[in-house]
């Protein structure tokens, strides 16, 4: 029975709206806290600060793996936003046009995003690179070989660069989004 009883509680639409107020916020939150720490990350990227080569390489795996795991869930999070505004037809159309009027805005920052990662790409003999037996080894196309240690920290910046530019990009769509669903759950609030 107490099952049943929480399935039926959180199955109904003033429940659902209740939560995806909280989610919401909380996903304003993390989004804004990741596209700040993405936008230093860019910045740093471009200064290059001295910092050990092994906290530098964990940085950049770190940074790496929060972007590639990202999209993932990200992904997941529409899917089952998707599902849960079933039953709220008028949230999901008032966060849709809310979320378009920010259309352009989104644009113009996603295509500078896109400028910088395909630039930070299109840099010669782009490389990624990684520790073996205390040496900096360069993979590519074209087979692995040693590096230099400054040339292994300058490619670990670039990476780091264009890892921070993936989740400044997620984290810019997940934050327009958020805060239209909330946008939209206030006005659902004062009706």
């Amino acid at each position: 029975m107490g099952r049943l009883h929480v399935r039926e509680t959180i199955g109904t639409p003033h429940v659902r709206l209740r939560l995806l107020r909280r989610l919401s916020a909380l996903a304003v939150f993390t989004s804004a806290a990741a596209g700040w720490v993405a936008l230093f990350s860019i910045i740093a990227s471009f200064v290059e600060p001295a910092i050990r080569m092994d906290q530098l390489s964990r940085l950049s795996g770190l940074v790496n793996d929060t972007a590639f795991y990202g999209v993932f869930v990200v992904l997941a999070s529409i899917f089952g936003l998707n599902r849960f505004l079933d039953d709220l037809p008028a949230v999901r159309d008032g966060a849709i046009t809310i979320a378009r009027q920010y259309a352009r805005f989104v644009a113009i920052c996603m295509g500078v995003l896109a400028i910088l990662a395909i630039w930070t790409m299109m840099i010669p003999r782009f490389t990624y690179v990684h520790c073996l037996g205390g040496k900096w080894i360069s993979t590519s196309r074209t087979g692995s070989k040693e590096v230099p240690e400054s040339v292994a920290r300058h490619f670990l910046w670039l990476i780091l660069r264009l890892w921070s530019v993936v989740i400044m990009g997620g984290s810019l769509v997940v934050g327009i989004g958020a805060g239209s669903l909330q946008e939209a759950t206030a006005v659902g609030r004062e009706r």
